[in-house]
């Protein structure tokens, strides 16, 4: 065989194994951001869920029908096992576990019929901390 056609397979093997090398590159990299992209979804997902959560407990709670709604008080709880979820934000956990105690302080102070008016406005305190801790969490600032 003549040095050219020995060149020239040679060339073409290492132009192939750089394609290859190139492709299975693209395609780790592709896996990787692809499966960040699943984890980020299903943390927004949570988030969301634990939003709803949250607005819900605060709307009923602080509504002068509190009292009539049975579920109310699991909602509540459902607020601290919440806190549980998102432990690795300390912040956004800790405004949780801070509105599931408002929340339950009124909603005594609703069935006792005490005065609750300072309370009420702690909660919409509790929970525009609540939210601008779920907005840190998210990046929008």
């Amino acid at each position: 065989m003549s040095d050219t056609l020995i060149g020239v397979i040679v060339g073409g093997c290492i132009v192939t194994g750089g394609n290859i090398a190139i492709q299975l590159l693209a395609h780790l990299l592709s896996t990787r951001k692809e499966r960040q992209q699943q984890i980020l979804k299903k943390e927004l997902d949570r988030l969301f869920e634990v939003e709803e959560l949250a607005g819900r407990v605060t709307e009923i709670v602080g509504s002068y029908r509190a009292n009539q709604d049975i579920t109310l008080p699991l909602e509540i709880d459902a607020l601290l096992y919440q806190a549980g979820r998102f432990r690795r934000y300390p912040k956004l956990k800790q405004a949780l576990r801070d509105l599931h105690n408002c929340a339950a302080r009124l909603l005594s102070e609703s069935q006792k019929q005490e005065d609750n008016r300072e309370t009420r406005k702690e909660i919409e305190k509790k929970y525009d901390a609540f939210l601008k801790a779920c907005d840190e969490v998210i990046g929008r600032r």
